[in-house]
């Protein structure tokens, strides 16, 4: 969960029903909730931040192809990209954005027992 600006509140989650990552956003009075990725099953263990001008990013994992991905809102789409795909990566995601907006996120890699930094 994050909160904007605004005091608009983002959240990020696992829809179990459909397997699929969402994201809402609470504008004070209504929720409105919309669908990030719908690609097999993914969305699990989902961390959300928010940049500088309030925009979502999300990390989380991808249980179908066991790997962490990332997705960032850029206004008018979703940009997804897989950040580690060796071995079954991603679990447990907690991201942070920097002071330039970049990505920096630490997760689990099951395979090896390990916990991971990406940068």
């Amino acid at each position: 969960m994050a909160e904007a600006g605004s005091g608009n509140i983002h959240i990020s989650f696992y829809d179990y029903t459909l397997t699929y990552l969402k994201h809402a956003e609470y504008d004070g009075s209504d929720w409105s909730t919309v669908i990030v990725e719908n690609t097999a099953d993914v969305g699990q263990y989902s961390s959300l931040a928010l940049d500088s001008f309030n925009r979502p990013r999300i990390s989380y994992y991808d249980n179908t192809n066991k790997e962490l991905k990332y997705a960032a809102w850029n206004v008018s789409t979703w940009i997804i990209e897989s950040i580690d795909s060796n071995g079954d990566v991603g679990w447990y995601t907690s991201l942070k954005l920097d002071g330039s907006n970049r990505a920096r996120i630490s997760y689990y890699d099951f395979s090896n027992k390990d916990l991971k930094y990406a940068a």
